[in-house]
């Protein structure tokens, strides 16, 4: 997620009026929405009209809907659309009825007063530990119901599973998000498309079962394992990663960062971009998450240097009043690079990671490094594997590789003839592009098959064809 949209989303009170924000971030539903120096407004339309305003100058909100969560739905919906569409926001003058509320709030505070610094701004920190346990006990209790959810379906078997509906499953996610683990919701959700998807399935239920068995009870020992694996059992149930744990964590890579593949999803009702990106000389992935609902775009590709002005920046949440104009930024696509520094989430598999700093554009290399062999991708995922058994999927390079038929069978050949099963995606798109000969192939592959989303090949004069494969799931 980009840094703005992160930091806005910390206003949430929690995660269902964030996923309702994003939903009624659509233009359908907004009407005289305008943009002044000091505020932002606009109406939105709900069971009926509400007017919502938000100071950015002193940061302060109104909405006129009943909702008792503050900010609500509305407010949080405004701020990410300033943040994430700017341009879409025409400049204007506030009507009289927002710039009676701005002149109230001014009255409040002497002219010229301003809000501390984020640096100094006073931080309650007696309140945000009782909000974090309050949090950690419903995530507990969560998970205890869980637990005896999971006995009861491995002690009636999975024989007949196969015959639940979806009902089955989405009462029990459902219940995992109201205790505020959406990560173990997600995963829960996740089995049901297992029963009756191929011959092997009971094995494969079984051991996604295991692994989510494993993940509750490393969490009821959270307090005995390394600080980078409590970090990692906590994403994986849901908890969000904070921007000073992040600092105080996460690590930084500069580099030549490689856009070289991206793929799209459906996750919970919002659609999911994933960017993967490869450092030349440090041989890092970086995963960039986004998210968006409906038909939002997704956030770009941001400028040139993180303090170049024009880009879209909220240093916190109590100062959304420096949101700026984001001019100036491009989408994200496979055969970008660029000069930057990124920094990777602490965890045990340091895979998600967020563009700290961008640097100017340089031309996409010729070659870059990848794995030679079928076996170094399957060596490489059994090491990330035993560090991260929760680990879903990772993406290697493999170089000159060529695509196979055998027994009915597709596989992804390195050039000793090893080969990697395919996924069901139809291997004719990559045929085509390759013409039958080798090519350096992007693939994400989760243990038991590849999915081929992007690849390189030489051209004509010394250039090279950048192709992707797969985009939307």
């Amino acid at each position: 997620m980009h840094p703005i949209l992160e930091q806005i989303t910390q206003l949430a009170p929690d995660e269902k009026s964030l996923a309702a924000a994003r939903q009624s971030m659509a233009p359908r539903l907004w009407t005289e929405c305008s943009l002044s120096e000091h505020a932002i407004w606009g109406e939105c339309q709900g069971s009926t009209t509400y007017e919502v305003m938000v100071d950015l100058q002193r940061f302060g909100y109104r909405c006129s809907c009943p909702s008792r969560k503050r900010p609500c739905r509305h407010v949080l919906a405004l701020l990410l659309k300033l943040a994430a569409h700017p341009d879409s926001i025409p400049l204007g003058l506030p009507p009289s009825e927002v710039q009676s509320w701005l002149d109230k709030r001014q009255q409040r505070k002497p002219p010229g007063d301003s809000l501390p610094s984020p640096a100094k701004a006073p931080v309650d920190e007696a309140g945000r530990a009782r909000r974090a346990a309050r949090r950690s006990d419903r995530v507990e209790q969560g998970i205890a119901q869980l637990q005896r959810w999971l006995e009861d379906l491995i002690r009636n078997g999975l024989a007949g599973v196969e015959l639940q509906g979806a009902r089955f499953w989405e009462e029990q996610a459902r219940r995992l998000v109201d205790a505020q683990a959406p990560g173990l919701a997600n995963r829960v959700r996740a089995l049901r498309e297992i029963p009756a998807s191929g011959p092997n399935w009971p094995q494969r239920l079984l051991f996604a079962l295991g692994r989510l068995e494993l993940l509750l009870e490393a969490y009821g020992r959270l307090a005995d394992l390394p600080d980078d694996l409590q970090s990692e059992i906590r994403q994986q149930c849901g908890w969000q990663i904070g921007q000073s744990e992040l600092d105080s964590h996460g690590d930084c890579v500069n580099d030549i960062w490689l856009v070289v593949a991206q793929r799209e999803e459906e996750e919970d009702r919002l659609r999911v971009q994933r960017n993967w990106l490869l450092g030349v000389n440090s041989v890092r992935v970086g995963l960039i998450l986004q998210f968006a609902s409906g038909t939002t775009p997704f956030p770009a590709l941001p400028a040139q240097s993180s303090r170049t002005p024009g880009e879209a920046q909220v240093s916190s949440p109590s100062h959304a009043g420096r949101i700026l104009t984001n001019s100036g930024m491009e989408a994200w696509r496979p055969g970008i690079a660029f000069h930057g520094t990124l920094q990777f989430y602490p965890g045990v598999a340091r895979l998600r990671a967020r563009v700290l700093e961008r640097g100017e554009s340089v031309p996409f290399p010729a070659e870059f490094p990848g794995q030679t062999s079928a076996g170094q991708i399957l060596d490489q995922f059994s090491d990330q594997l035993a560090v991260h058994p929760w680990l879903a999927g990772s993406v290697f390079i493999l170089q000159s590789a060529t695509i196979t038929e055998l027994r009915g069978k597709w596989f992804v050949r390195d050039e000793a003839g090893d080969g990697l099963p395919l996924s069901g995606q139809t291997p004719w798109r990559i045929l085509t592009e390759t013409g039958g000969q080798p090519a350096d192939m992007v693939l994400e592959w989760n243990g038991e098959s590849a999915d081929v989303l992007s690849l390189m090949q030489p051209g004509p004069e010394g250039q090279h064809r950048f192709r992707q494969i797969r985009g939307q799931s």
